[in-house]
C-alpha cells in the first residue's frame, strides 16, 4: 500500500488479502507466492512494457489508496466498525 501512494511500481505475491488490493495488470503486478519463476516473469513484465502503460498503472494504484484508505475514511469505517459492536450488546 506504501508503495502503491508513492507511485513505487509495485510487485507482490498472492498471499492473503494481497491481491484484493495489488490487481494483476492494473495497480501491480502479482506472482505466486515463492516462485522465482513467476517473479522473474513479473520483474520482465514490469521493465519491457511500456512506459506510459506503466503511468496508468501507477497513477490507478494511487488513486485507490486514496479513496480507499484514506485516514478519514478509515477512522469512519472503524467507528462504524465500533458502534456496530457496541449496538449489539
Amino acid at each position: 500500500m506504501e508503495a502503491m501512494a508513492t507511485g513505487v511500481p509495485v510487485i507482490a505475491s498472492r498471499v492473503a488479502a494481497v491481491p484484493a488490493l495489488v490487481i494483476d495488470g492494473e495497480t501491480g503486478l502479482l506472482a505466486a507466492a515463492a516462485d522465482e519463476v513467476s517473479l522473474r516473469g513479473a520483474l520482465v513484465r514490469l521493465v519491457t512494457e511500456p512506459s506510459a502503460e506503466t503511468g496508468r498503472r501507477l497513477v490507478a494504484a494511487r488513486r485507490i489508496v486514496e479513496r480507499e484508505f484514506d485516514l478519514a475514511a478509515s477512522a469512519a469505517a472503524v467507528a462504524g466498525l465500533l458502534r456496530g459492536e457496541l449496538d449489539r450488546r
